[in-house]
C-alpha cells in the first residue's frame, strides 16, 4: 500500500504471540512505524564498491498489529482480507498454550491468503525444518527464526520479505488477467463456432433446396467450404476434431442438384 502524500510504502504486519513483552519487543523495533531501507545497502556498500546506495527518503513504514492467540491472529487476517487490507508479513510463536501452536495458525492463515509471507518465532524445537515443511509447503513464504532476535534481523526480514509479497500479489494478479483473457476469446470462439454451423445449415437449404443457376450454386458451394474450414478450425482450438462434410452437403452437379 502506498502513501502518496508522504512518500512511503506502507507494508502492514501482523505479530501473533501470546508474550506481550515480545509485543513490546516488535513495537520498538517498528518504532515510529519506519524502517530504513538504507540499512541494507549501506551494508552492501561496505562489502562491494559498486553496491547502489539509496538516498535517506527511501523509507517504508510499518502498520502493526498484534493478536496473544492463533484464533484471534486468524480473525484477524480473515478481517483483513475482507477489508481489502491484507497483511504482508506475519511473524508467529511457534508455542501458544492453551491454543492453536504457530503450524496450526499458519495452516489457517495460509488458508486465506496464501501470499502472506511467515517468520515462525520460537525458543524451542519443538518441530524439525523437515516436519515444518512437510506440514506446510510454502518453503519459499516461510522461514524460522529463534529467540532471542535482535532488531537488525528483524528490519531485515520485514524488509524483504514484504517486497516478496508485492512481487508475489503482482505475479497472482497477472495470472488471474490472463485466465480472463482467456476465457473472453473462448466465449467469442464459442459465438464463432456457432455462427458458423448456423451458416453451414443456411447454405445448405439454399443449394439443396432453390432451382438456382449453376453459377451461382458454384459460389455458393466456395463459401461454404470456406464456412466450414472456419468451423474445423474453430472446434480444432476447442479439442475436437474437425469435422467431416455433412452429408446433407453435396457439391455442384451431384445428383440431388439436377
Amino acid at each position: 500500500m502506498y502513501d502518496s502524500e508522504n512518500e512511503v510504502t506502507v507494508h502492514r504486519v501482523i505479530v501473533i504471540d501470546d508474550n506481550p513483552e515480545i509485543h513490546g519487543d516488535f513495537k520498538s523495533i517498528f518504532q515510529e512505524d519506519v524502517i530504513n531501507t538504507c540499512d541494507v545497502d549501506e551494508m552492501e556498500a561496505s562489502i562491494f564498491k559498486d553496491a547502489p546506495f539509496r538516498h535517506e527518503i527511501d523509507k517504508d513504514r510499518y502498520e502493526l498489529d498484534y493478536a496473544f492467540q492463533g484464533e484471534e491472529g486468524v480473525k484477524k487476517v480473515k478481517q483483513a482480507v475482507g477489508d481489502d487490507r491484507p497483511y504482508e508479513l506475519a511473524f508467529v510463536d511457534m508455542r501458544m498454550p492453551p491454543g492453536w501452536d504457530g503450524l496450526e495458525t499458519i495452516e489457517h492463515i495460509w488458508k486465506i491468503d496464501p501470499c502472506v509471507q511467515v517468520v515462525i518465532c520460537s525458543a524451542y524445537s519443538d518441530y524439525t525444518w523437515e516436519e515444518v515443511i512437510s506440514r506446510l509447503g510454502h518453503k519459499g513464504s516461510l522461514l524460522i527464526l529463534e529467540k532471542p532476535f535482535n532488531s537488525r534481523e528483524i528490519s531485515q526480514l520485514a524488509c524483504a520479505l514484504t517486497e516478496k509479497y508485492i512481487l508475489s500479489r503482482k505475479v497472482n494478479s497477472g495470472f488471474r488477467d490472463l485466465d480472463e483473457i482467456i476465457k473472453q476469446k473462448a466465449h467469442k470462439l464459442e459465438i464463432a463456432r456457432i455462427n458458423a454451423e448456423e451458416a453451414e445449415k443456411i447454405l445448405n437449404d439454399i443449394i439443396t433446396g432453390e432451382d438456382l443457376p449453376k453459377e451461382i450454386k458454384n459460389r455458393i458451394h466456395n463459401i461454404r467450404e470456406n464456412s466450414s474450414k472456419l468451423l474445423s478450425a474453430i472446434n480444432s482450438v476447442f479439442g475436437n476434431s474437425p469435422q467431416p462434410e455433412k452429408a446433407g452437403f453435396n457439391k455442384p452437379g451431384s445428383k440431388s442438384e439436377k
